[in-house]
């Protein structure tokens, strides 16, 4: 499934490049050059989107944990 109905899907990190070929095949799939700044920009948006659709976390409550699909995405 696609995020947000988006027809990008983008791959960055440092094992990427496993995945050009299967990119290939793929309309909308593509592996970029890792970039960290870019990578940061993403947890932002991510962050702030996560505020404003659920709001500041509980005080009891502890670290969230996001998974790799949930951050390899390029910031807006």
């Amino acid at each position: 499934a696609r995020v947000d109905g988006d027809d990008k899907v983008i791959f960055i990190g440092p094992d990427a490049d496993l995945l050009a070929d299967y990119c290939l095949e793929r309309t909308g799939f593509s592996v970029e050059e890792d970039d960290p700044v870019a990578r940061l920009k993403g947890l932002a948006a991510l962050a702030e989107i996560k505020y404003r659709e659920e709001g500041p976390a509980a005080d009891d409550e502890g670290p969230l944990y996001m998974r790799e699909p949930e951050i390899g995405f390029k910031a807006p």
